[in-house]
């Protein structure tokens, strides 16, 4: 299906956009910025008398202040996730046995529903470094929250944290199954991350195809898509999708190889119309094949590999595969009679006026994205490398220095 209204497509990007990069010369998109605050460190209490020493624990140095992030994903069902710091201080694994709510520890039963992904935190971490964890980034460095909270700081934290004797063993045995999980393959790869495309249509209410020349070649490939899987300026939808994302509408997309089937090269893990929700996303990880991300701001010849944490991704995805697969043998591949249909520029102008929640779009090139979703090395570290170094090779801060504002679905 040619694209109706192609480069001057009106999409809202993310709020984590790089707004100083360069946006394809093929993508103008709306974008409305606001200054970006720099990322807050929240202060020691004076009431830790251990606020003035450094802490250690299983041999690695514990960054003594407290900063902010938010739930990025849940791996497994033992409680063991990934929190992404604000700015750009990158990944950091953590566990919900060192985690508290309102100053309490949460229980077995509660964790799962308080730390649901996009749940804002604040957190003190650890930084660890060594060949051990170059399967997650060239640096060979891990980040890992020695204790998170939501809500009211718990007393006493430091006496807590320097009287658990065995709180260096329990974060030792978490950084190794997570490093096991890594070696076994476990975690499922994502072969296109943020690729473009329009919707081509439904199969059924809830199964739909995307149409992209944005997966690498020269061939237009088919993307089967389910509707749990969509999100619209950053809400799962609130109406029939059919309804909500019509036909010929620009949409991104995170996708993963599937066995062509009936014309179907790609299942779409996630789908994005309009600016884009904090998660889910796909975490950078140093080995396996090489991701395609068109949106992401690469070196000549670099590449990097994507991969979605979450353990429960690929058996719901795969329910979803078996009942497009199901649908298309019993039925065939006939697409529904589209409800609407998004042909010119006005029409997706209409579409913004709808479902954005903002009063007024402006026209403007998409930047593409920097690299956040990654592990780095500990701010304060790189800072003092920068401070040693000369001037003219001191260490670029990546922080970008305007981010989009947030939205919400109507």
């Amino acid at each position: 299906m040619e694209d109706p209204i192609s480069a001057e497509i009106v999409d809202l990007s993310s709020d984590d956009d790089d707004a100083n990069g360069n946006g394809s010369d093929q993508d103008d998109d709306v974008a409305l910025l606001t200054v970006k605050p720099k990322a807050k460190s929240m202060k020691i209490n004076a009431d830790d008398v251990e606020a003035e020493e450094e802490l250690e624990s299983g041999g690695a140095d514990i960054n003594m202040e407290a900063k902010e992030g938010f739930v990025k994903e849940l791996i497994d069902g033992r409680g063991l996730g990934m929190l992404l710091g604000a700015g750009t201080s990158g990944l950091v694994l953590f566990h919900a046995s060192s985690c508290y709510k309102d100053g309490e520890p949460l229980s077995d039963n509660a964790w799962r529903a308080s730390l649901q992904p996009g749940t804002q935190v604040n957190f003190i971490d650890q930084f660890h470094e060594g060949d051990e964890f170059n399967c997650l980034s060239s640096a060979g460095v891990l980040r890992q929250a020695v204790v998170v909270w939501i809500g009211a700081r718990p007393a006493h934290l430091f006496k807590k944290i320097r009287e658990d004797e065995n709180a260096a063993a329990t974060l030792k045995r978490h950084r190794t199954r997570f490093i096991e999980l890594i070696k076994a393959n476990k975690f499922m790869h994502v072969p296109i991350v943020r690729a473009k495309g329009n919707i081509t249509g439904y199969l059924t209410p809830d199964l739909g195809l995307i149409e992209s020349d944005d997966c690498g070649g020269d061939k237009t490939n088919m993307i089967v898509f389910h509707a749990q899987d969509v999100f619209i300026y950053r809400k799962k939808p609130i109406r029939p999708v059919e309804e909500m994302l019509p036909v010929g509408l620009r949409v991104y997309f995170d996708a993963r190889d599937v066995l062509p089937f009936r014309n179907i090269t790609y299942q779409a893990c996630n789908v994005f119309a309009g600016s884009w929700p904090e998660v889910p996303h796909p975490t950078v990880l140093n080995q396996g094949p090489a991701s395609r991300a068109p949106c992401y701001d690469l070196d000549p010849g670099e590449e990097v590999s994507f991969y979605y944490l979450d353990l429960t991704m690929e058996d719901k995805l795969n329910a979803s595969w078996d009942k497009f697969s199901k649908h298309a043998d019993e039925k065939g591949t006939q697409l529904r009679k589209a409800r609407t249909t998004v042909d010119t520029i006005e029409d997706s102008i209409e579409w913004q006026k709808r479902y954005s929640p903002f009063d007024t779009v402006s026209m403007k090139k998409r930047p593409h994205k920097r690299r956040y979703h990654e592990f780095k090395r500990d701010d304060k570290i790189v800072k003092s490398e920068a401070e040693a170094q000369p001037e003219t090779e001191a260490v670029k801060s990546e922080e970008p220095a305007v981010k989009r504002e947030k939205s919400q679905q109507n």
